[in-house]
């Protein structure tokens, strides 16, 4: 192996912090990191908003979770469902289409254990 610019050999995976290296050594599959000064809620925002015709769905998971993510309409008729699966804590995205669906209102609805949050979005056509 060839030394990156931090003097680890390349592909050494220290440069990620000894909570990670001791995680991947004993085959975990996610480290448990303690967060400070983090957000511990879960979040939700979608951009642009509004739009047209695709949008990004941003959320944050405070921790590893099922997660169900659900659009509905001003009636509240589900219209797309976006994810259904257990995710990791961290940062996520999502994209949105929208090609099928009229201009109005619409709420992305997040549930992630027993946390749950609506976020309206517009969609112009």
């Amino acid at each position: 192996m060839t030394a990156g610019s931090d003097g680890y050999p390349l592909g050494d995976l220290n440069w990620f912090g000894k909570d990670v290296v001791k995680a991947w050594e004993n085959g975990w599959p996610m480290p448990v990191i303690e967060r400070t000064g983090e957000s511990a809620d879960l979040s939700l925002m979608n951009y642009p908003n509004p739009f047209s015709s695709v949008t990004t769905i941003a959320y944050n998971l405070p921790t590893s979770s099922d997660v169900i993510m659900k659009i509905f309409d001003v009636t509240g008729a589900e219209v797309a469902t976006l994810v259904n699966e257990n995710q990791i804590a961290g940062q996520h995205e999502r994209m949105f289409d929208s090609a099928h669906l009229s201009g109005g209102i619409y709420f992305c609805q997040i549930k992630a254990g027993s946390a749950f949050q609506v976020h309206k979005m517009t969609l112009i056509k």
